[in-house]
């Protein structure tokens, strides 16, 4: 099944999706509702399900289980409590773009409606046949013909997030974005899980899968670790070691030579760096300020740097930047999503029924 992207907490995803006209899609409760496009409770946890498999799939370090599902997140929130509020956000997306679909006037060709039915054709008979497609969408008070509706819904979004005017962005957009939503971040990194292997002339040793030799580290490695971490924190900001740009730039454990400016985090796409922890605590941080972070796998100290003006269009920068139009795009579309989402018909009381922690991920 072809994948499609959504706006939401990292602003652009792929997933599945639902369609509209005037009649509720799938059997059930409404759920939700905006002009003439309706879901029902089945359609809803059908969609739920689907975006749940995208994050599966997409972000290794997700485990699909109780445990990790309730650990605390660096955001303070549980993972299940902010992967459900970025479904929500997404279903909302879908159900209101498809309406903004037909309010504007738009059509599906007829080479989309067979785009459509070839990936419906694709699912039956991946499944061996259309009962036995039927009898795994009961679960979701659906059947092919509301299945085909979910993939109409699907072209409609996805039209509206990549081709229609209302994600359309200016020179000056992008620039506005930038400024409200990167911070610009140098910081020097202790491993406290494991330690690099070293040749005599202090290099990193590489082994014979193309990776860095290491070895994990003791206990009482891993505390005097965190203790040099402390140490420099505090002649770093006494004033009694070299600058920050100099330890940041002779610093061994992590090569930042690609980064001779530093990093830079945007606000809703820095969980893609995987390291999370840096990027929620620079949003916090005055510029100028360091601060010494741990998490379970290393310590950071970290200098808030002023954000250059139009960092995007330095060489030595650009790389980074790679998604910032895509997300000042998807940001704008949001904005629209936001304010039609004031005349939106919900009902809370089904929604939150489903969360990850008890809905599976589905995978057509």
């Amino acid at each position: 099944m072809k994948k499609i992207k959504f706006a939401s907490m990292f602003l652009i995803i792929s997933m599945m999706l639902c369609s509209c006209g005037s009649q509720t899609i799938g059997k059930g409760a409404s759920v939700m509702e905006y002009g003439d496009t309706e879901i029902s409770e089945g359609a809803y946890k059908y969609l739920f399900a689907s975006v749940k498999q995208y994050y599966v799939d997409t972000f290794s370090d997700i485990n699909d289980n109780t445990d990790y599902w309730q650990e605390t997140s660096p955001t303070g929130k549980t993972y299940a409590q902010v992967i459900d509020e970025e479904i929500r956000k997404a279903v909302t997306a879908i159900v209101i773009s498809a309406q903004l679909y037909d309010d504007s006037g738009y059509e599906l060709s007829d080479s989309d409606i067979q785009t459509i039915d070839d990936t419906l054709d694709s699912v039956i008979q991946d499944f061996g046949g259309r009962s036995a497609l039927n009898l795994a969408l009961a679960d979701y008070k659906l059947d092919d013909k509301s299945l085909r509706e979910v993939y109409i819904l699907q072209y409609k979004y996805e039209y509206m997030i990549s081709e229609s005017p209302l994600s359309s962005v200016s020179e000056s957009n992008v620039e506005k974005f930038y400024n409200e939503n990167y911070v610009n971040v140098k910081f020097i990194f202790f491993d406290t899980e494991n330690d690099y292997v070293y040749d005599e002339n202090g290099r990193k040793i590489v082994g014979s899968d193309g990776k860095y030799q290491s070895v994990e580290l003791s206990e009482e490695q891993k505390k005097d670790k965190i203790k040099k971490a402390e140490e420099l924190y505090e002649k770093l900001v006494s004033g009694d070691a070299n600058d920050f740009d100099t330890e940041y730039s002779s610093q061994k454990e992590f090569d930042f030579s690609y980064y001779p400016n530093g990093m830079y985090f945007c606000r809703d796409n820095y969980q893609s760096l995987g390291i999370s922890t840096v990027a929620l605590a620079a949003f916090d941080m005055k510029t100028d300020e360091i601060k010494l972070i741990t998490d379970d796998n290393a310590a950071y100290i970290v200098k808030k740097c002023e954000l250059p003006e139009r960092a995007y269009e330095n060489d030595s920068d650009s790389i980074q930047f790679t998604d910032l139009t895509n997300l000042c795009e998807a940001y704008r579309f949001q904005e629209t999503i936001d304010v039609c989402a004031e005349d939106l018909i919900k009902n809370d009381e089904i929604i939150n029924k489903y969360s990850v922690s008890n809905t599976s991920a589905v995978t057509f």
